[in-house]
């Protein structure tokens, strides 16, 4: 994959500048916290063209909020006609999508499912056939949030509300919530939140006509069980020469003149899911018929030494001590957070403590989105990260290596991760 230009970030790493690779497309999943922020113009004299100015669609305020579900306010129509009580809510289901009611009598297709659990990550799509409302939970020290639907701007709001009426019965949008910083040095954590909504309507508005809408939508949100994160390094060298330090008896001479004395077992291929060997793996599986429980797994490649006519000399595996995958509480039933960490030194090179070096945070929803919400590795060796729900893998990163220096830390600049986001 083609890289993206470094963005712009405060001190704590928050984007201020979102630039865009040429691949996969910047999708932001839904219901979490993603550090992925874009701030005004104004505050950081940028060029209107950094924030990709769009047409804004036409905003009143939401007819359903957060607030307003928390309250007791909303009902369910017949023939469940009930009270929408959720006041006491700690967590939700894998999905809770249902048809609500407010007091005016306006009926909605509303995904619930991201509205439990920590406050900080809640968000509520209300979809009803001529308008969509989102509503999400408000940041500290945050004055300004930021619209976007299909990846283009749509409009600035002061609130934690926004309705979008630009819509129509049968579209499917995604959208997302941008906090904006309001500063360039801020320490505020920024958050984002998203969704992919469904506009009902296409086939009635009446109450049963809207019922079978949210039926179908958590149908489709309910089919995925399960979701599989796969994490790789490799060099892609057959062999590649032994550095002149930090490798005990196989330093290679300095100067070097001529064929090294000692090489280094490379994995000898390119990008693939499926491709072997490799220096490191590390695999996750998200269940989300178990409130998005997480299982994983970790792996480490063998290391050979060959001398310069390419016999073995000796092979050893790398201690994984270094390597985790953890699931981060901020995750709920729907959305889940984990953070990737692989750090990895070759068992002949002690000298060269963590060669291989990464940390990222992948953010995943059951609706079938990911985002990267931070992250950055060493530019040594290659990096690859894929995401399947079971049929197929879908790419999420790919980064050939820059040099072999770049084992050490020092030597180069580490590659940044943050902010890549699309769907599975």
């Amino acid at each position: 994959m083609t890289d993206a230009r470094s963005p712009m970030r405060n001190a704590k790493g928050n984007t201020l500048v979102a630039t865009l690779p040429s691949r996969p497309r910047r999708r932001v999943a839904r219901s979490s916290t993603i550090a992925v922020v874009l701030a005004t113009c104004a505050a950081l004299s940028i060029p209107m063209q950094a924030v990709a100015a769009a047409p804004q669609s036409s905003s009143t305020a939401a007819d359903f909020t957060l607030a307003d579900l928390a309250a007791g306010k909303y009902a369910q129509p017949a023939p469940n006609a009930s009270t929408l009580d959720t006041s006491a809510r700690t967590s939700a289901p894998k999905v809770d999508v249902r048809l609500i009611e407010n007091s005016a009598g306006q009926k909605a297709v509303a995904d619930l499912t991201a509205t439990g659990g920590d406050a900080s990550s809640q968000f509520l799509t209300a979809a009803t056939p001529t308008a969509v409302n989102l509503s999400w939970a408000s940041v500290v020290g945050i004055t300004q949030y930021r619209v976007v639907r299909d990846d283009k701007q749509i409009g600035i709001t002061s609130s934690t509300s926004y309705k979008d009426v630009a819509v129509k019965p049968g579209e499917v949008h995604e959208y997302r919530v941008e906090s904006i910083l309001p500063s360039a040095d801020s320490t505020i954590d920024a958050r984002t939140w998203g969704a992919s909504v469904a506009v009902p309507g296409k086939s009635g508005t009446s109450t049963s006509s809207l019922q079978a809408d949210a039926s179908a939508r958590a149908s489709a949100l309910a089919a995925i069980s399960t979701t599989n994160i796969q994490y790789q390094t490799f060099i892609e060298q057959d062999k590649i020469p032994g550095p002149p330090a930090g490798c005990g008896q196989y330093n290679n001479p300095v100067p070097l003149t001529g064929p090294a004395k000692y090489y280094f077992g490379g994995d000898n291929r390119g990008f693939g899911p499926s491709a072997y060997p490799y220096r490191t793996r590390e695999g996750a599986v998200i269940n989300w018929n178990s409130g998005g429980s997480v299982s994983k797994n970790i792996s480490m490649g063998t290391t050979h030494v060959y001398d310069s006519a390419g016999k073995l000399l000796a092979e050893k595996t790398a201690s994984a001590s270094g390597m985790s995958v953890e699931r981060l509480t901020a995750s709920t039933a729907s959305a889940v957070d984990i953070r990737f960490i692989a750090r990895a030194t070759d068992p002949f090179c002690t000298g060269i403590p963590n060669g291989i070096n990464s940390s990222f945070v992948i953010h995943v929803t059951n609706s079938g989105t990911w985002s990267i919400q931070t992250g950055s590795h060493r530019q040594m060796p290659d990096h690859e990260v894929y995401i399947s729900r079971g049929s197929s893998w879908a790419t999420v990163y790919q980064r050939r290596y820059a040099s072999l220096a770049c084992l050490v830390a020092s030597a180069c600049e580490s590659a940044n991760m943050t902010g890549i986001y699309g769907k599975y």
